[in-house]
């Protein structure tokens, strides 16, 4: 926790419960729907996972907690990939450890990262998602990661709360001086750089 309240560079003192099921159906018995097995529910503090190796989750990460702290701390998303992104660009890897700029490279390369139009429509994110959840965490968490790496966690935070569908260009300029276009553009030549 104290790395997570660093990386973000806020105060949060709250307790956070974690419920962990032992199948889906467990979950369903316990009155929580939904199919899939691990999130955060933020507003209350909580964490469910379904929790029954070699199936399914084998812990509950700080991915989640990022979700909780964040939420209490920071405010509420206006964007679903910023919200996935620096909880992926915290732990600094989505799935079988291999860092997001390693996995957005690989997927840069193949031709299947997607346009900034996509990235903070939340609905055609969720698409993504959907379709390609490696693509959908990995390219949010390298997007997230470079940018809080380049110009700090401070901006972020502010351009969080404000970068929806409409406003994400404006808030952008207002937050980090310049054009997000211009900013997507130096993060793929990083990513063209990465081996």
């Amino acid at each position: 926790m104290k790395e997570i309240l660093a990386y973000l560079d806020v105060d949060y003192r709250n307790k956070i419960s974690c419920f962990l099921y032992s199948s889906i159906q467990d979950k369903h018995n316990n009155g929580l729907l939904g199919g899939t097995t691990c999130y955060a529910m933020p507003s209350q503090e909580m964490i469910v996972a379904v929790y029954n190796p070699p199936h399914e989750v084998y812990g509950v990460g700080a991915h989640e907690i990022v979700h909780i702290v964040v939420y209490w701390t920071i405010g509420i998303h206006a964007s679903d990939m910023l919200a996935e992104g620096i909880a992926v660009a915290f732990e600094n890897h989505y799935c079988n450890n291999i860092p997001p700029h390693q996995a957005s490279a690989y997927y840069l390369q193949n031709g299947l990262l997607k346009p900034l139009e996509i990235m903070f429509d939340n609905r055609a994110w969720v698409d993504v998602m959907n379709k390609n959840s490696e693509l959908y965490y990995n390219q949010a968490g390298s997007f997230v990661k470079y940018l809080v790496d380049t110009y700090g966690i401070r901006p972020f935070k502010s351009f969080y709360t404000r970068a929806s569908k409409a406003a994400y260009k404006q808030a952008f300029s207002e937050y980090y001086g310049r054009a997000i276009t211009e900013f997507y553009e130096d993060w793929l030549n990083f990513l063209q750089n990465i081996p």
